[in-house]
């Protein structure tokens, strides 16, 4: 998906929001919706008015859990940095929830450690994960494409070492 003027995006639990604003700020006519607690979201803010992008920005208080990202809202959902502290079963009901919220055709994209078979240095992290979350971990490729078949994305894609991109069908 291209930027373009009325390209509309989620951001999940986006934390200061700094991928989404700065794609904001490249492309004057990209409107991103950040979802986060309310302390996360007065971050955002403050970046958002540092790159001068407020009026390109929506924010949603609330937990991703709790919160109705809607049906057919938007073009691109970014899952930045979350997905690994969740079990699979969890993260399989936020993707049925990116999937609705998704216009046909529409992209989801999942940056987390993917964990490649093999590799020892993803090891220390799923211990990390193991030690500091209920039930993360670090999911392989092969993880996150079951996955998103099942909510229904299509074009499952390993874009880099920490990128996932999927289309709604």
């Amino acid at each position: 998906i291209q930027p373009r003027d009325g390209l509309k995006v989620l951001d999940v639990a986006c934390g200061p929001g700094r991928k989404s604003l700065s794609l904001a700020r490249r492309h004057s006519g990209v409107e991103v919706t950040l979802l986060d607690w309310p302390r996360m979201l007065q971050a955002a803010n403050r970046v958002a008015i540092a790159l001068g992008v407020e009026s390109q920005v929506t924010m949603i208080p609330g937990d991703l859990w709790s919160e109705d990202f809607g049906s057919d809202r938007y073009d691109v959902v970014w899952l930045g940095n979350i997905t690994h502290f969740f079990s699979s079963e969890d993260i399989a009901r936020l993707l049925d929830k990116c999937y609705d919220a998704l216009t046909r055709g529409g992209a989801v994209v999942v940056n987390s450690m993917v964990r490649r078979d093999g590799d020892p240095s993803l090891s220390w992290i799923a211990l990390w994960l193991y030690a500091t979350s209920a039930c993360g971990d670090a999911y392989g490729f092969e993880d996150y494409r079951g996955m998103l078949d099942s909510a229904g994305f299509v074009n499952i894609r390993n874009i880099s070492s920490q990128l996932i991109k999927a289309t709604r069908g």
